[in-house]
């Protein structure tokens, strides 16, 4: 077995592709000034689906509720590398006009189609000659494609456990323009395909509609149910027209405007540097967050305050439709080796005051204000290398009731890794933002806490800076 030391270490990522001149290993080499590694990594867990029983007066959801899909599959059409400077222009390292797919099945990942050269890289940044379409176990043998049980025809690649040793497999990109780069740009179709059912536990419904969509409820993805545009008052569907039915793969909107491609892009913490005077290849990770990816809006128009009634807030009912809207949101770039990746569902109880000094001595009980919501939600912690926390990602399942734990530590010029305060290995102070909309902080929170387990902590929240303060209790239980 032959090695080749690589100073730079790799991790997990997603979405990354290369062109269809790339190298193989059967083809003759394209001139270029470097290589870059890609390896690829999706964080969901399907168990972040769960939903824990909830008494119907407090519920959780206004219209939209959400959670990881089985089966998810991107379209790439470019990907370059840039400098937020603007200095030297872009440099191309994939582009598929059509769009490239990107399969994420059950939590693994196939790269195949996107990729005509793959990298073997062992945890400690070794490149090893081997054939491993999905990757390398802990003992750096192949991970193989799996056989569907009810289509032995269809293969993918399993969930790779990083947490056990394993890394997943890596695309190799030939970089043809020698440069320091600190920005990745990426362009995908706006519609995706999704496949997987979500649950919300709703209250209240429009008397106008006579769908199921007050109380708990599953909604499932449906072949040939396609609503790729938002509000849209123009189809016939119902809430129930997506219910009872085994999840099939549909097209999702990704963007919520219906422009032809969604661009987005992302700064490269730390950058990289190819070709010149580094005989470095660099690994680069866009790591997607897919545990609340896949979102249903099911047309109800109503709220509901803490005693369990319910009003109005408009007459329009919209025509139900699955969507997406956080891609942008959920996607991060890191340059090195990430550590262990956590995720949270978390429940929170949350109400006005007004003022910080209020909001922090308050005692929930929504008798002392007209203002009382309950909020489910997701939460992605995670670490560097030395256990050391590094980025958080808030995201409920319904930001349309209420807009409370939604963000992190991240914005346009990278992660801000001092929005942790570490009192101890067992408390940490996470601060969050949301641009100029928030600015929170959950106190106390406790990262060593096992797989099932949960908590309950506080937070302060600050909306658009206002001096509007919200106090809340929420309890986390961690699911991966």
């Amino acid at each position: 077995m032959k090695l080749i030391t690589l100073v730079s270490l790799p991790i997990l990522l997603l979405a990354a592709c290369d062109s269809e001149d790339s190298t193989s290993s059967s083809a003759t080499p394209t001139p270029s000034a470097g290589t870059l590694y890609v390896n690829i990594t999706p964080t969901a867990s399907t168990a972040g689906a769960d939903l824990r029983a909830v008494d119907a007066s407090q519920f959780r959801n206004k219209s939209i509720t959400s959670g990881p899909p089985e089966e998810l599959r991107l379209y790439i059409t470019s990907m370059s590398l840039a400098n937020s400077s603007g200095e030297g222009g872009e440099t191309p390292i994939f582009v598929d006009e059509d769009g490239a797919e990107l399969v994420i099945r059950d939590g693994g990942i196939d790269i195949s189609s996107l990729f005509t050269q793959i990298g073997c890289i062992a945890s400690d940044g070794t490149v090893l000659s081997e054939d491993c379409p999905c990757g390398l176990d802990a003992n750096n043998e192949p991970i193989s494609k799996e056989s569907d049980p009810a289509e032995p025809s269809v293969e993918w690649c399993p969930e790779v456990d990083t947490a056990a040793g394993d890394t997943p497999a890596s695309g190799v990109v030939n970089v043809e323009q020698a440069g320091s780069y600190d920005l990745l740009k990426v362009s995908y179709l706006s519609t995706a395909k999704m496949r997987g059912c979500v649950t919300g536990n709703f209250a209240g419904n429009d008397a106008t509609v006579d769908d199921p969509i007050t109380g708990v409820q599953t909604y499932c993805t449906r072949t040939g149910y396609d609503t790729p545009t938002m509000n849209s008052t123009g189809t016939s569907y119902n809430a129930s027209d997506f219910q009872g039915n085994t999840a099939t793969l549909m097209d999702v909107a990704m963007d919520v405007h219906s422009r032809q491609e969604l661009n987005l892009e992302f700064p490269i913490q730390g950058g990289v540097t190819i070709g010149g005077d580094s005989e470095d290849s660099p690994k680069i990770t866009l790591l997607v967050d897919t545990n609340r990816m896949l979102r249903f809006d099911n047309g109800k128009r109503e709220t509901s305050a803490c005693d369990g009634s319910t009003f109005n807030e408009s007459s329009n009912v919209w025509a139900p439709y699955f969507f997406n809207d956080i891609l942008g949101s959920s996607s991060f770039v890191f340059v090195g080796q990430v550590g262990e990746v956590q995720g949270y569902s978390w429940s929170t109880l949350v109400e006005s005051a007004s003022d910080q000094a209020t909001a922090e001595s308050n005692s929930l009980t929504c008798q002392n204000s007209e203002f009382c919501i309950y909020v489910n939600g997701w939460l992605t912690i995670i670490k560097q290398a030395d256990g050391t926390p590094y980025l958080n990602n808030f995201l409920p399942d319904d930001d349309g009731a209420l807009t409370v734990l939604k963000g992190g530590n991240y914005a346009a010029d990278g992660v801000a890794i001092d929005e942790f305060v570490v009192n101890s290995s067992s408390s940490w102070d996470i601060n969050y933002t949301l641009g100029s909309q928030l600015d929170g902080v959950v106190k106390g929170f406790d990262p060593t806490t096992a797989v099932g387990s949960s908590q309950d902590v506080n937070f302060l929240v600050d909306a658009a800076d206002a001096g509007e303060w919200s106090y809340g209790e929420v309890t986390f239980t961690r699911v991966q």
